[in-house]
């Protein structure tokens, strides 16, 4: 069976006016995947617009994960949407995000580096059951 486990977990001492520690799961099973698209890879982008393809997302939604794989000093990896003009994230070097994303009349995603260096991405995406 086909399955996809997300987690996150938030320890917080001495920013709240208390402490906060709390995880939160999620998996999504077969009845929530659509496996046909499906992609996992690395990119290394520049800050012109570089598409991350993932089969036919049109109308779709899909859980993405990206982390810019870049050391201290590296630039950010800048999120766009499907339309390539909306930027919506900016990912430091180290940072991860994990989120689902309704691709509306667009079938891509898009990511550019912050600077005129290249940004190192990881970067997994699976189309979810509509």
């Amino acid at each position: 069976m086909a399955t996809i486990k997300t987690t996150l977990a938030i320890n917080a001492t001495s920013v709240f006016p208390q402490d906060v520690s709390f995880t939160v799961s999620h998996t999504y099973s077969n009845t929530d995947l659509n496996t046909d698209s499906k992609e996992i890879g690395q990119l290394t982008v520049s800050n012109a617009n570089t598409e991350i393809t993932v089969g036919d997302l049109v109308d779709s939604r899909a859980l993405v994960y990206i982390k810019n794989t870049g050391a201290s000093g590296d630039p950010d990896v800048v999120m766009i949407d499907g339309a390539g003009s909306v930027e919506f994230a900016t990912i430091k070097p180290g940072e991860f995000m994990v989120f689902p994303y309704d691709s509306g009349d667009a079938s891509n995603l898009f990511v550019k580096s912050s600077s005129s260096s290249v940004a190192y991405l990881d970067y997994l995406v699976a189309e979810l059951a509509a």
